[in-house]
């Protein structure tokens, strides 16, 4: 049975399984003081900004989502000390150029890499755990792709609309977690990213890793991706991604552009079933003042065995298999 220390310590049922979970809005330590092989992760990212464009030569590209990594199967933590890296959101861009990359979260030896900032610059938007929405220019008409998304983190940043008529240039939305940013049109910006629903520190789901929308010259701007993702804009600065979800952030560009909102920052989450949790057991075996224990209905074969039971708990107990439950030699509540 796995216990541990670190973070934020809450409880949470989710299909009818209660949890332990830690959750790390910044860097921190989780410390297993006892180990098991019942644990389950979510790493998110820090997001990217979205790139600040210009008055009439080129916009600013959505900022991609940084990514999402989930456990697929149950991992084993033996007792030790495990650094958490929580990474940020990258910084807001305050002068003309590509936005910032969002930072990466680690644990345990694994990576969330940081969205990418959103493209200003021609050429390909940076990548990340999910790629920068690309820029609308006067030159470079068709050779502004969006940056490439990392395979099982993110997706693909869209790609830029350059042509000769000022008016007409647009950028790219940023990569989400669900769905890659939309490519920009004649006129009109791409939307970021979608994000995805994940339902894991809590009963209710929540959606991670939206894209950051891209800016347009004149025309229409694109709208930022569910989980986060800011719109682009053309008339000032853009909203900051959301923080806790890795979002991106919106591009800039227009006679008033403004500074691109920073991207949101990352999370890191660990949960694993909640034990057996008694009051009054020595280590002989007998038991006092002990009124529920709770079962572990996810890794059974980690409950110990009771032999008798004098009275029943009044929550917790096993009476479909009590052979199942802890092996104590006497309850009494």
């Amino acid at each position: 049975m796995t216990l541990a220390t670190g973070g934020t310590i809450t409880t949470a049922t989710i299909g009818g399984n209660t949890y332990t979970v830690h959750t790390f809005t910044t860097s921190g330590n989780l410390v297993v003081t006892s180990g098991g092989s019942d644990i389950e992760y979510l790493i998110v990212a820090g997001g990217g900004s979205g790139g600040r464009g210009d008055n009439g030569f080129a916009a600013g590209g959505g900022g991609g989502a940084g990514g999402v990594l989930q456990s697929g199967s149950r991992i084993s933590l033996t007792a030790a000390t495990y650094p958490i890296l929580v990474g940020g959101g990258g910084a807001s861009k305050t002068v003309t150029g590509n936005g910032n990359n969002g930072s990466d979260s680690t644990f345990n030896g694994l990576t969330a890499i940081g969205g990418g900032g959103g493209s200003r610059t021609a050429g390909s938007a940076p990548s990340g755990g999910s790629g920068g929405g690309a820029t609308g220019r006067a030159n470079d008409i068709g050779t502004n792709i969006g940056g490439a998304g990392t395979l099982g983190q993110g997706n693909n940043g869209g790609n830029g609309f350059g042509s000769s008529v000022s008016t007409l240039r647009a950028c790219g939305g940023g990569g989400g977690k669900g769905s890659a940013g939309s490519n920009a049109l004649s006129a009109v910006g791409g939307n970021g990213g979608d994000g995805s629903s994940i339902t894991f520190a809590s009963s209710s789901p929540v959606t991670y890793g939206g894209g950051g929308g891209g800016a347009s010259i004149a025309g229409t701007v694109g709208s930022g991706g569910s989980g986060g993702g800011t719109a682009g804009s053309r008339t000032g600065s853009t909203i900051a991604g959301t923080d806790g979800l890795g979002a991106g952030s919106g591009g800039t560009s227009g006679a008033s552009a403004g500074n691109s909102g920073k991207g949101g920052d990352g999370i890191v989450i660990i949960r694993y079933p909640l034990g057996v949790s008694v009051t009054g057991l020595s280590s002989t075996g007998s038991v006092g003042n002990v009124s529920s224990f709770t079962w572990d209905s996810v890794v059974p074969n980690q409950n110990p065995a009771f032999s008798s039971i004098a009275p029943v708990p009044t929550s917790g107990y096993n009476t479909t298999n009590p052979d199942q439950n802890p092996n104590w030699v006497s309850i009494v509540t």
